[in-house]
């Protein structure tokens, strides 16, 4: 069970008529309805408060029908992160407020996630006695003692993530800051090697209807000059992608950071298509892939810039944060904005109710 056209419309219809929420608000992307802000997972501690923190944004955003995009990862918060979401969506579900059907869930994987207390600030033991002795991994698939690629532990966190999720399927799963964490530590043709057996487990997880689509979420590997030591070419990540998957590939999704601080996927032509130089975003284009934009506030750090967008009909700074980030390029689905507290809550979904700024509007925010 899957996010469907079906129920993401269904969500739609009930927020524009509703809820107040403009219709622009939701973009149609592989015939699924969904917002343009998402709700981020990652800050917070593992402690019983910012558990229930979690838990109440996740309802709040969801019943206020300006959110059916939830983003998350196996490591954030030992796992709490998403076993609160698994509450909230079950608590949703028997009351009857939503269906899976409507929201659509993305995690990730690929960063080593103890989830028992036991084993908080104690990687190594976790390693040891959870993974390598269970013969989940070998030592030697572990990089710098906190990520691994190989399809045995992929496999292993994707069926954790089920479990805490409280899912039987997730819609889209990201392959977690891969090059950020491998390359300093591999070359680019193992790295590449690695990156192949991954995708052609996730197509394996696609192949029994476990996930329905899978990404890279990345840091900087994908808005850096190519003679960055992190540096992605995409039409090499998309070769991969077609030779393990066909034409009808999974992989359609890439997560990267973009604010008007970071303005890189949008701004920077660093990748090469054919001898052809082109942004992030526009290369995302020329291969039917998408982008899902973090970061919009840059855990506040946007607010200290001299120079501020301003568009109508918005009056705070994070506000015109999330309308940039929403709005910069017509590949972007949703920006996702981790928020907990009841007031930046109430805050930021205001920006739904008004549509995304239009091109020349863009143009005219930072004069």
């Amino acid at each position: 069970m899957f996010a469907t056209e079906e129920g993401t419309n269904l969500y739609k219809e009930q927020a524009i008529s509703g809820k107040n929420i403009h219709p622009q608000h939701f973009r149609e992307v592989f015939n699924l309805h969904l917002s343009s802000i998402g709700l981020g997972t990652y800050l917070g501690q593992p402690t019983e408060e910012d558990d229930i923190k979690v838990r109440n944004a996740v309802k709040t955003c969801i019943k206020s029908g300006a959110i059916n995009v939830i983003d998350t990862a196996i490591n954030y918060r030992n796992q709490r992160a998403e076993r609160e979401i698994g509450n909230a969506l079950q608590e949703l579900i028997s009351e009857e407020a939503i269906t899976r059907e409507q929201i659509f869930i993305s995690t990730k994987n690929g960063y080593i996630a103890p989830s028992e207390e036991k084993y908080y600030g104690k990687l190594n033991e976790y390693i040891f006695e959870e993974l390598i002795h269970r013969y989940v991994c070998r030592k030697e698939d572990i990089v710098g003692g906190i990520h691994s690629m190989s399809p045995s532990f992929l496999e292993f966190q994707l069926e954790q993530s089920l479990k805490n999720l409280r899912v039987s399927t997730i819609d889209l799963l990201y392959l977690h800051n891969a090059a950020e964490s491998q390359l300093d530590y591999v070359t680019p043709s193992e790295f590449y090697d690695k990156l192949e057996a991954a995708f052609s487990f996730f197509e394996r997880m696609r192949d029994i209807n476990k996930i329905r689509w899978y990404g890279l979420a990345t840091w900087d590997s994908l808005r850096v000059q190519d003679k960055h030591p992190h540096y992605l070419q995409l039409e090499k990540v998309v070769d991969i992608a077609k030779k393990v998957g066909g034409d009808n590939h999974g992989f359609r999704f890439i997560q990267v950071p973009l604010n008007f601080i970071y303005h890189q996927a949008v701004s920077l032509k660093n990748q090469y298509i054919e001898n052809t130089k082109y942004s992030l975003a526009e290369a995302a284009k020329q291969f039917d892939l998408y982008l899902f934009t973090s970061v919009p506030l840059l855990q506040g750090q946007v607010f200290k810039s001299t120079v501020q967008p301003k568009f109508a009909l918005l009056m705070t700074k994070a506000q015109q944060a999330i309308q940039y980030s929403r709005s910069a390029h017509t590949r972007i689905v949703s920006t996702l904005v981790g928020m907990k507290e009841e007031e930046h809550i109430k805050e930021n979904l205001k920006v739904a109710t008004v549509p995304p700024a239009t091109q020349e509007e863009l143009e005219s925010a930072f004069s």
